[in-house]
């Protein structure tokens, strides 16, 4: 997974703009403690995953993170060829 965004969050209004439920989230707070989750719900004073709640007044930064499908299937192609040129070897 990569970061795709880096965000300094000041409202409700820019925090939906980023994030929504269902996304994967680091959460960096102004005093420095950093909670990773997925985001279960949003409302206009906290978001909120499985067992973390963190208020939006108190965020710094938010990084949502994103499955990167063009090198998971690379990733597949590449263990599938090896595992090819494997039998092959072995049958041969």
């Amino acid at each position: 997974m990569k970061v795709v965004d880096n965000v300094h969050v000041n409202s409700h209004a820019e925090l939906i703009k980023h994030v929504e439920v269902g996304d994967e989230v680091l959460v960096i707070t102004k005093q420095g403690v950093t909670h990773e989750f997925t985001v279960k719900a949003i409302d206009s004073k906290k978001i909120s995953g499985e067992k973390v709640e963190v208020s939006i007044a108190d965020i710094d930064k938010i990084n949502k993170k994103e499955f990167s499908l063009l090198k998971t299937g690379w990733l597949v192609l590449g263990v599938i060829s090896i595992v090819v040129m494997s039998c092959c070897f072995i049958v041969s």
